[in-house]
């Protein structure tokens, strides 16, 4: 995590940030709880799609690998939400899916 990025934004401490730093260092209780909270998001994401004959579980469980990659890629202190840089690695995923299938 670069912590120099939260003083050049001149942002406060992220509610979550502790949680993403977590999750990132390995533990499993944090992303899971990651996992679980962004659960919706993932949901939304997929019925905004065109998934052709790709089968919904599918394209959710696709979503669902999108969003463990964005929470263990994303750095709270660079100012923008994790709804946003998440929603779009979920699409990346479920559009992966539905090009393979």
């Amino acid at each position: 995590m670069k912590r120099e990025s939260k003083e050049k934004t001149g942002l406060g401490e992220h509610p979550e940030a502790r949680l993403y730093e977590q999750a990132q260092q390995g533990w499993g209780d944090s992303l899971d709880l990651l996992m679980s909270r962004h659960e919706p998001l993932v949901r939304y994401a997929v019925s905004r799609q065109n998934l052709g004959d790709l089968p919904l579980e599918e394209a959710v469980q696709a979503g669902r690998m999108g969003l463990w990659k964005a929470i263990l890629r994303y750095d709270p202190y660079r100012g923008y939400q994790f709804s946003t840089y998440a929603y779009k690695a979920i699409v990346h995923y479920v559009w992966l899916a539905v090009k393979a299938h």
